[in-house]
């Protein structure tokens, strides 16, 4: 088998063009929210469509349950996510949807904080 060495050639840099201005778009980051595109949901998964992510990031379907979002989503919508880690030891992309509602959550919060504005919530417990 041979291997393709000559990198010079014009398409081997008109490919390399196209790879760098794709990826320099696209800027990824772990504990970043991402918005993940379905693409398709099954009895236990939903799977997502990242740009710029090598592997399809994977959401559980129970996740989306627990947060009253599983009978709202559907193929072709975005879903904001955390995105944990790019690539663990078995080459998955873990997310999290909860995590990014939390994260989104708290700026409000605090933007709501720093601007003085009133916030309304609802008591739902009480500590000791």
């Amino acid at each position: 088998m041979e291997i393709y060495k000559d990198l010079s050639s014009p398409a081997s840099q008109e490919f390399e063009k196209l790879l760098n201005s794709q990826l320099s778009k696209v800027s990824i980051e772990e504990g970043k929210i991402i918005d993940g595109k379905i693409n398709k949901i099954t009895e236990k998964f939903v799977f997502l469509f990242v740009e710029g992510l090598k592997s399809e990031p994977v959401l559980d379907i129970n996740e989306l349950k627990s947060m009253g979002l599983v009978d709202k989503i559907k193929v072709g919508e975005t879903i904001s996510v955390l995105l944990e880690k790019i690539e663990d030891k078995n080459g998955e992309v873990l997310v999290s949807a909860s995590k990014a509602q939390k994260i989104k959550g708290w700026d409000k919060l605090v933007e709501a904080y720093e601007k003085n504005e009133p916030i309304m919530g609802k008591i739902t417990s009480k500590c000791k």
